[in-house]
């Protein structure tokens, strides 16, 4: 009994280990996750250094007048375009008319009388050598009254110096060319020697140059525009007193430039050979190197750079960002796609080895758009491209290069 008893207990226990070992799952076939991968190759690629420029005018040009006097009239405005021979602003020259006027005649009147002088006087030389007199008189006690009245506004601050040491020159002259009235006149009473024909010829030549001084001062009271360009600033308005040389109108000249500051790592990469790429709001232009300084801006240090655009710039404004290429030359390595390098602190590529994902830490040597220089990978090597998102180092893939 013990036996049948011992048999069934065995066959029971025997009977429940098959059951429980054939209720057990068996180990599920790992699966291979498709990815994208490209065998790493050298090619060579341009090296490109990339900075951020500013447009400026390739000249900037100022207008000013020769001499100083009260504003007429202002005939540019700002953002105006102007061309050679179109008029800035003018002067008022109504004193000015009249000093030459009276310059005029004392020429005439002193040219008359060296030729009298080489005649000898008459009654009607006298009479002419007096009523000279009495026109230079009225001249110089005219700028002397004028010079007063111009002292008094330059103790005021009204005037500039250089406007009034421009009323005193007036005064003088007109003081001299009637003191020679005076002296000429007493010379026709006494009669002409070689010696008063000599001096009256530079007195005619003293005259001549005084009527060609104010005539000059005169022609040059309108300021031209002398090139193509835009108006940038205008400083005064009609009316207003200005000193000779003060700038009134700055423009700046239709050609465009672009400035860029290079650091002194990168300004000995460059020279005048150097092609470069620019964009300006979209816009692309081919730009060629028109100068480098020699000296570094006190400020930043950076060393500026002009370049020159290969086409129109009539839609760019002044002052625009500009995006410069510089192309170095051609760099030979392994140039990878950016999507392709991760980084967790360090940049890495996953490489596909014997079916499996391998990290492979790599170091970045250089970016042209959306490429990398890596260092660290061979060529031949298997790169995953694409399904980044879906491994991890160590798994199975199923690779298809592209």
């Amino acid at each position: 009994m013990k036996k049948i008893i011992m048999t069934l207990t065995i066959f029971i226990i025997l009977a429940s280990l098959l059951t429980s070992c054939g209720n057990e799952p068996l180990p599920e076939k790992e699966k291979a996750i498709p990815v994208v991968s490209i065998a790493a190759e050298t090619t060579s690629l341009s090296n490109i250094m990339s900075y951020v420029g500013v447009v400026r005018s390739n000249q900037l040009k100022n207008y000013s007048f020769k001499t100083g006097g009260y504003i007429e009239k202002i005939f540019v405005d700002i953002s105006e375009m102007v061309v050679p021979g179109d008029p800035i602003a003018s002067l008022d020259t109504k004193d000015l008319v009249f000093q030459m006027e009276a310059a005029g005649n004392n020429m005439d009147s002193a040219y008359s009388q060296y030729h009298k002088t080489l005649n000898g006087a008459d009654q009607e030389d006298i009479n002419s050598a007096r009523l000279n007199v009495d026109k230079t008189k009225s001249v110089y006690e005219f700028n002397k009254n004028n010079y007063n009245d111009m002292a008094k506004l330059f103790e005021e601050n009204v005037i500039s110096l250089s406007s009034l040491e421009q009323v005193e020159l007036s005064m003088s002259i007109s003081e001299k060319e009637y003191l020679q009235a005076v002296e000429l006149f007493n010379k026709t009473l006494d009669g002409s020697s070689d010696e008063d024909i000599q001096s009256s010829y530079s007195v005619y030549l003293a005259a001549k140059n005084a009527y060609e001084g104010y005539k000059s001062i005169i022609e040059d009271s309108i300021l031209y525009s002398d090139s193509y360009g835009t108006v940038l600033s205008v400083f005064n308005e009609e009316g207003d007193a200005v000193t000779s040389g003060y700038p009134v109108v700055i423009t700046s000249s239709n050609e465009l430039v672009v400035e860029v500051g290079i650091s002194i790592k990168d300004v000995y990469k460059l020279d005048k050979d150097i092609q470069s790429k620019v964009v300006i709001n979209k816009i692309t232009f081919n730009g060629t190197i028109e100068s480098i300084s020699k000296i570094p801006d006190p400020n930043s240090l950076a060393y500026l750079t002009t370049i020159n655009l290969d086409r129109s710039t009539d839609n760019i404004l002044i002052g625009s960002t500009a995006k410069v290429e510089f192309i170095l030359g051609k760099t030979e390595g392994i140039w990878l796609d950016i999507s392709t390098v991760l980084n967790d602190g360090e940049d890495y590529v996953f490489l596909v080895e014997d079916g499996r994902v391998s990290r492979r830490n790599i170091t970045i040597m250089n970016i042209n758009e959306d490429k990398i220089l890596v260092k660290g990978v061979d060529p031949g090597n298997e790169i995953i491209t694409l399904g980044l998102d879906s491994v991890l180092e160590g798994y199975k893939v199923k690779s298809q290069e592209r």
